[in-house]
């Protein structure tokens, strides 16, 4: 090796001493233990770097996860929050120009032991709903049976993620947007002779109402269910309705308000065995938000 080789060489190894600069670190050293919420998931592999999530859990696939996402089962790889900036992704804000909303219950049904203290059988005594990680089984084929939630009541609005597992010659999945099985508002997914259809139907206790049964477009191709309710904000409230399954949808609302009373949230599933997946409510609030549940 010649001289003048032999000295670059010991130049490039020695040259933070030489010159007085810090050590040579590799960028894998400095970042690979970097855990800011501390949820022993690293920050360079964590999808929720400043919220605590050790279950890494993504409902809608964007890459964030549920624990900082701000629309959980609505895919928004951008998180675009332009419409009223109240930290709900304008892809699942029920009203995305304002007032402001909160998300005040999301559950993925991730950990079985809390259904119990979180949701209300319907029928309180039946036995065709089952809790697993990660999903409720509502098998409600000949029957009726659903879930309430015993947290949160009260104004809102409402989403569901579901898969159809099975069904008979007729299948209905309801999100309750607020009441009880008697009282309250809910969007239905509904199959009849002439194909599926979505609809609205508003009961008072005694007398049901319902919207025009909208077909949804094109046929569908698939068993993926979302639900969504949403009503217009004044005292005497507009309900709107929007199914989508197998990449087909139809939506419907009451061309003039009507008078709901305040209740709880839930589904409902009718002569079919559905995989329930999650459930988002949404509620206006012009303070701050309250701590969701997951």
């Amino acid at each position: 090796m010649s001289p003048r080789l032999l000295a670059a060489v010991v130049c490039l190894a020695a040259c933070n001493q030489v010159f007085a600069l810090e050590p040579t670190i590799s960028t894998d050293a400095q970042t690979v233990d970097i855990d800011l919420d501390n949820d022993s998931i690293a920050d360079a592999l964590d999808n929720c770097i400043d919220a605590a999530n050790t279950s890494q859990t993504d409902e809608d696939g964007d890459g964030r996860g549920d624990a900082c996402d701000n629309c959980p089962l609505i895919a928004n790889f951008d998180q675009a929050d332009i419409g009223d900036g109240d930290q709900i992704g304008d892809a699942c804000d029920p009203h995305p120009l304002g007032p402001a909303d909160c998300l005040v219950l999301f559950d993925s049904f991730t950990a079985p032991d809390p259904f119990a203290q979180r949701w209300q059988l319907e029928p309180p005594t039946t036995t065709r709903v089952t809790a697993t990680e990660g999903s409720i089984t509502i098998d409600a084929i000949g029957v009726t049976a659903g879930i309430f939630s015993q947290e949160v009541s009260s104004d809102g609005d409402m989403q569901v993620k579901a898969r159809v597992l099975a069904s008979s010659i007729s299948i209905s999945v309801a999100a309750i947007g607020r009441g009880a099985v008697s009282t309250g508002y809910r969007c239905i997914l509904n199959r009849v002779a002439s194909g599926y259809i979505s609809n609205l139907q508003i009961f008072d206790g005694v007398n049901g109402a319902q919207s025009a049964l909208n077909p949804l477009v094109p046929e569908p191709v698939g068993d993926h269910v979302f639900l969504r309710v949403t009503s217009q904000l004044d005292v005497a409230h507009v309900p709107m309705c929007r199914v989508d399954y197998g990449g087909a949808v139809g939506a419907g609302s009451f061309g003039s308000t009507v008078q709901i009373p305040t209740g709880r949230f839930g589904v409902l599933v009718g002569q079919s065995s559905v995989e329930l997946q999650a459930i988002a409510v949404y509620r206006p609030s012009p303070g701050t938000c309250p701590t969701t549940m997951n």
